[in-house]
């Protein structure tokens, strides 16, 4: 069941695509880091525009249109005051990045190595078409758990009655 759950954090980003204006965003997360980065540069806030550039290469390595504002940066880091402690990715997003791969990497060792039954594969239903008896096999045939129980259904003839029966 920890392998369901890695795959599902692993496709949380690619399953719960957020809809503005009605598109819908591809890869988030990335997306978050560009727009953070154009508002900081919007707001001459270098300082903090590119360790957004950073944090996006995380997600997006080869994107040349960030690749060129990352040049722009460093061409006039001067100017912006920047150091080169700015020149690396935002904790959050160093940290959600790391988890990421961790989680790829713990999935892959768990589908190469760890011994799953059937049901981790297909699921209940499915894999009880493949079970070579019915998982209700134990409580089948005489004295079924369902056949215990016997009920005398007494209809209260008026206000007040208790129900008892005429005999």
């Amino acid at each position: 069941a920890y392998v369901d759950v890695l795959k599902c954090k692993l496709k949380c980003e690619e399953n719960l695509k957020p809809n503005v204006g009605g598109y819908f965003v591809e890869k988030f997360v990335a997306t978050v880091y560009h727009y953070l980065q154009f508002a900081y540069y919007k707001l001459n806030d270098g300082r903090s525009a590119v360790p957004c550039v950073y944090s996006y290469f995380l997600f997006e390595p080869e994107d040349q249109v960030m690749k060129q504002n990352l040049q722009y940066y460093k061409a006039y880091s001067e100017q912006w005051g920047l150091q080169t402690d700015h020149f690396a990715p935002r904790r959050e997003a160093f940290r959600h990045y790391n988890q990421t791969v961790a989680q790829k990497q713990m999935l892959t060792f768990a589908e190469m190595y760890l011994k799953m039954n059937d049901e981790d594969f297909l699921g209940p239903e499915e894999a009880a078409l493949l079970a070579p008896e019915s998982p209700d096999a134990e409580f089948e045939g005489i004295g079924d758990y369902e056949e215990s129980f016997y009920a005398k259904w007494r209809q209260p003839r008026g206000k007040g009655d208790a129900g008892e029966s005429e005999s």
